[in-house]
């Protein structure tokens, strides 16, 4: 990614986030949605993006996803706050600083306190059927997040991460009226952000996205939706060739629902990882936006250590490395400098300014090491 000033950056992502309506009717995430590069990230429990130009040098990021844990409590803004005896920052912090550093956020709602004031991970959860989270409540935050940052099109708010059991099938009816449920709270406030929407069987089914996807945008007054898959043993076990796992991308593609893939990583299913770089190369040959877990964070799957050194090795096939290759790739539909008028003119100057290009091999990437 070339080298931008804050306000040159945080025009180019307003203009590639604004969801303008084409003439016929398709959001310019549809019609063109620009492929970014990027991780998940905690920086809620500290830490911002500015090491992510200055760590084994500059690795291009151009969208984090924050995981948000204690939703129903995190500031939004303002001073930290300790919830059970952990620090957590705000999240207006977190946004500002991406933008600039020229990144756009996903925040994505991880966790919410249960009735014994423990903070509970959402991950399997059906959204109004689950007797620890107060729907009512959970709209009425989502509300809130939504009201913190309407204006600010850089900031994407996903609804929920991970939703439904992961080993049986998510009604599509169900997932449908849940997400549609979640949306018209955010729309409500008359925020216009791109709304990113899970996949079901805890993110890693696209089945439901397939049977309604297209009729959650159609009931959005915004238009302007992305889907959101984590591709793990779901996507990655069993090894699938590039050619497999493209196929199955390409049919999202073809019925038209704008997705991204949130999170991907090494499948605890698949021995040696091998399925990883195909996944990279399959989402880089279709330029569909993907992010890595984890940036930082006592997962397997963290990408640096609390030491600084990068996590990559034998035992985790390089994981640190390829998410490197990756990240530093170019872009396809990659617009590399923004201007007002592309600010204005919306998704016709994005289509105008249309380039494709293709991303460095993700081979011998010990050699780099």
């Amino acid at each position: 990614m070339a080298d931008r000033s804050p306000l040159l950056s945080s025009l180019w992502i307003a203009a590639v986030t604004l969801g303008v309506i084409c003439t016929n009717g398709a959001t310019a995430a549809q019609m063109l949605m620009p492929e970014y590069r990027g991780v998940n990230t905690q920086f809620i429990f500290g830490g911002n993006s500015n090491e992510m130009s200055a760590l084994h040098g500059d690795w291009k990021i151009d969208i984090v996803r924050e995981t948000v844990h204690a939703f129903d409590q995190v500031p939004m803004s303002g001073g930290p706050v300790t919830i059970n005896g952990t620090v957590y920052h705000n999240l207006q912090s977190i946004a500002d600083n991406n933008r600039s550093n020229g990144k756009i956020t996903i925040f994505a709602p991880f966790s919410w306190t249960n009735a014994n004031g423990n903070v509970t991970n959402i991950l399997g959860a059906d959204p109004y059927q689950t007797n620890w989270i107060d729907w009512s409540a959970y709209q009425s935050r989502l509300a809130t997040m939504a009201n913190q940052f309407k204006g600010q099109p850089d900031v994407w708010l996903e609804v929920m991460n991970e939703p439904y059991a992961w080993n049986t099938p998510t009604d599509p009816g169900d997932w449908y009226s849940d997400m549609n449920a979640m949306v018209q709270a955010i729309r409500a406030t008359g925020a216009t952000n791109t709304i990113v929407i899970p996949g079901g069987k805890m993110g890693g089914d696209e089945a439901v996205i397939l049977a309604k996807g297209q009729d959650l945008i159609a009931a959005d007054p915004a238009n302007n939706i992305v889907f959101d898959l984590h591709a793990y043993d779901a996507w990655l076990g069993g090894d699938p060739s590039q050619e497999s796992l493209m196929a199955r991308m390409q049919a999202i593609l073809d019925v038209g629902t704008p997705f991204i893939f949130g999170e991907f990583g090494p499948g605890s299913g698949t021995p040696g990882l091998n399925s990883t770089r195909n996944f990279i190369a399959a989402v880089e040959e279709l330029s569909i936006t993907s992010l890595a877990w984890m940036w930082r964070g006592d997962d397997d799957n963290r990408i640096i250590n609390s030491d600084n050194s990068m996590n990559g090795g034998v035992h985790n096939d390089w994981w640190a490395h390829q998410v490197r290759n990756y990240t530093q790739g170019e872009r396809a539909n990659f617009v590399p400098e923004p201007s007002v008028s592309l600010l204005l003119a919306g998704c016709t100057a994005l289509l105008r300014r249309q380039r494709h290009c293709r991303s460095p091999s993700q081979k011998n990437l010990m050699e780099e090491q």
